[in-house]
C-alpha cells in the first residue's frame, strides 16, 4: 500500500516525491510543519523500511526523517484498533495527536512525550480498544484551548492538557437506538462559538440533526440556523474558510430546502445557505449506481477547494475519488466582520479579530494608535496584560494582489483591577511566564525570588544555558533536581553565580 502522495498544481503526480516511503495501512491525518517537514498519522505499523506506530514524520522529499520516532509509540493496548485521526501542529513546534488510544497527546518536536501536558487516554477493558467512543477531530480556538470531538461528544481542554471544567460536554442523542451519537468534526469560529458535526439529531434536548453550533459556554446557539434535511443528516468534515463562512460535507439530502446531492455545501457564519457556491452537482460510486462520500480537504490560496472521499465521478466528470471546485473570482479585500471594542480588567488579556472576503488571502497588519504594531501580521491580534493607562486604539490594514482595505477603529477599554487580599498583583512576573509547572520558590533577603520546577524558559528567554549546573546546586539544598531559573518581578536574574550562593 503507498497510503500518501503529492501532486502537482495541474493534479499531476509529482514523481519527486520519495516512493519508498510506502505505508501499510491507511492514512487519516497530514500537517505540514513550518520547515516543510510531514506528520502523518492514521492506522499503520511502517512507512518504507522504518517502523512507525500510527504516526510518523516525512522530510520534504517524502523520505522518512529518522530522528522522529515516538516514544512512547501510540500504543496503549496490545490489541489492535489504534489509529491517529487528527494531527494539529502548534506555533511552539509541538504536535498535538487525537485517536483511538491517546484521545488527546502532546509530542515534542522529536516525538518524544511532552511531559508538560496532562494526556487524556482512554480506559479499557480487557485490552479491548472501545472504539465508538474514539476521538475523531480536533481544534485550537483563538485562547488557545483545545477542543476534541468524538464518540465522547465534544470537550474543551486547557493548553496544559486540563480538562476546562467551565465548558460542560454537551448532551446529544439520536433517534435510533442503532446509531451511536457521534462527533466527527469540530471547528473553531472566529467569533469564539464552536460548530460541530457528526451522527446527532439532538443537542442539549433541541433537535439539531448532523450540524450544530455552541457558544463559547457550551450552551447551544440559537443564531445558527443551518437547517439540515429531516431524515439521514451527517456531517463528517467542517472546513472554516477565512471570511467567516465554513465548508461542510457528509451526506445530508439539503439544507434550507435546496438540495444538495453531493452533501457539499456552503453556509455563512450565521448558517443560512450560500446560495452562490453550486449544491447541484451529484457524485457517484461505480460500478454501483450510488451516491459517493466526499470530503473537503483543504483550500489553496486562489480560493479552490480540494475535494476527496469515495466516489469516481463528479458532476458526471470522471474524477477518482479527487476534485478541485473552484472558488470565488479574485477581488480586493472587503471586511465581512470588523474588529469590536472590548472592556477588560486591568492585566487581563483581550483578542481583537478581522474577517475578509476571500481570494486571494490577504496580508494583515495591526495598527495601535496608527502606529505599526511589530509582528501583528495574523487575521487575531492578542493585546496580553493590558495596562492603564495605555493607547488603547487599534486597527486593522488588509491588502492582498487586488487592493486593500482598513478596518474600522476598535478600543481595548481597560477597567481598573479590584486590589484586595488573594488578587494577583500585576506589577510582579508580567510577561509570558514559564512554560512549565513551578514546584517550590525561595525568597532571598535581598528580594529576589529562586523557583524551581520542570521548565526550561522564563518570559521566553531560556534556562537551558551553561548555568545548568546551578540546578545541581540548589537540589543539593533540597529542591528538585531541574533546569531552574530566577527573577524578581519581569526581568530574569542572569547575573546569579555559583559563588553567590555559598
Amino acid at each position: 500500500m503507498a497510503g500518501i502522495a503529492r501532486l502537482n498544481p495541474d493534479g499531476t503526480l509529482d514523481d519527486s516525491f520519495s516512493p519508498s516511503n510506502a505505508v501499510n495501512g491507511e492514512v487519516n491525518a497530514i500537517a505540514v510543519q513550518p520547515d516543510g517537514r510531514i506528520l502523518i498519522g492514521g492506522r499503520f505499523s511502517s512507512v518504507g523500511t522504518f517502523l512507525r506506530s500510527h504516526m510518523a514524520r516525512l522530510n520534504a522529499d517524502g523520505s522518512v526523517d529518522p530522528s522522529f520516532n515516538l516514544n512512547p509509540a501510540i500504543t496503549v493496548t496490545p490489541v489492535g484498533g489504534e489509529t491517529v485521526s487528527a494531527i494539529s501542529v502548534q506555533e511552539d513546534g509541538r504536535i498535538l495527536h487525537a485517536g483511538t488510544s491517546y484521545w488527546l497527546g502532546r509530542r515534542l518536536a522529536d516525538g518524544s512525550l511532552d511531559v508538560t501536558f496532562q494526556p487524556f487516554i482512554q480506559q479499557f477493558a480487557g485490552g479491548v480498544v472501545n472504539t465508538p467512543i474514539s476521538a475523531r477531530c480536533l481544534a485550537v480556538d483563538l485562547d488557545g484551548r483545545l477542543l476534541l470531538g468524538g464518540g465522547l461528544g465534544v470537550s474543551r481542554f486547557l493548553a496544559s492538557g486540563a480538562r476546562d471544567l467551565s465548558f460542560p460536554t454537551p448532551r446529544m442523542t439520536t433517534n435510533s437506538p442503532s446509531v451511536f451519537p457521534d462527533i466527527y468534526a469540530v471547528a473553531a469560529l472566529m467569533d469564539g462559538r464552536i460548530l460541530i458535526g457528526g451522527t446527532f439529531t439532538q443537542i442539549w434536548d433541541a433537535p439539531r440533526r448532523g450540524l450544530a453550533c455552541l457558544n463559547p459556554d457550551g450552551s447551544l446557539s440559537p443564531t445558527f440556523a443551518g437547517g439540515l434535511s429531516n431524515g439521514i443528516a451527517v456531517v463528517n468534515t467542517i472546513l472554516r474558510l477565512p471570511d467567516g463562512k465554513v465548508m461542510i460535507a457528509g451526506f445530508f439530502p439539503s439544507i434550507s430546502g435546496v438540495p444538495t446531492p453531493a452533501g457539499l455545501a456552503r453556509p455563512n457564519a450565521d448558517g443560512s445557505l450560500d446560495t452562490s457556491f453550486d449544491t447541484s452537482r451529484r457524485m457517484t460510486y461505480e460500478p454501483m449506481p450510488v451516491t459517493g462520500i466526499t470530503t473537503p480537504l483543504a483550500i489553496r490560496d486562489s480560493g479552490e477547494l480540494l475535494m476527496g472521499g469515495e466516489f469516481s465521478r463528479f458532476g458526471g466528470f470522471l474524477r477518482g475519488s479527487l476534485v478541485q471546485l473552484h472558488g470565488d473570482a479574485p477581488q480586493p479585500p472587503a471586511i465581512t466582520t470588523q474588529p469590536a471594542t472590548q472592556t477588560v480588567e486591568e492585566g487581563r488579556e483581550a483578542a481583537l479579530f478581522v474577517e475578509t472576503s476571500f481570494p486571494p488571502p490577504p496580508s494583515y497588519q495591526w495598527l495601535q494608535d496608527g502606529v505599526l504594531v511589530e509582528s501583528a501580521t495574523n487575521q487575531t491580534l492578542h493585546v496580553g496584560g493590558v495596562l492603564s493607562p495605555q493607547p488603547n486604539v487599534y486597527s486593522v490594514v488588509i491588502s492582498n494582489s487586488m487592493g486593500m482595505s482598513t478596518s474600522a477603529v476598535a478600543q481595548v477599554i481597560v477597567t481598573p483591577q479590584i486590589i484586595g487580599p488573594g488578587t494577583a498583583d500585576l506589577e510582579f512576573f508580567n510577561g509570558t511566564g514559564v512554560n512549565g509547572p513551578v514546584y517550590c520558590a525561595h525568597v532571598l533577603e535581598d528580594g529576589r525570588t529562586l523557583i524551581g520546577g520542570t521548565f526550561t524558559t522564563v518570559h521566553g528567554r531560556s534556562r537551558l544555558t551553561s548555568r545548568d549546573w546551578i540546578a545541581r546546586v540548589i537540589w543539593m539544598s533540597h529542591s528538585i533536581l531541574v533546569p531552574l531559573c530566577w527573577g524578581c518581578g519581569t526581568p530574569v536574574d542572569t547575573n546569579l553565580s555559583k559563588e553567590s550562593l555559598r
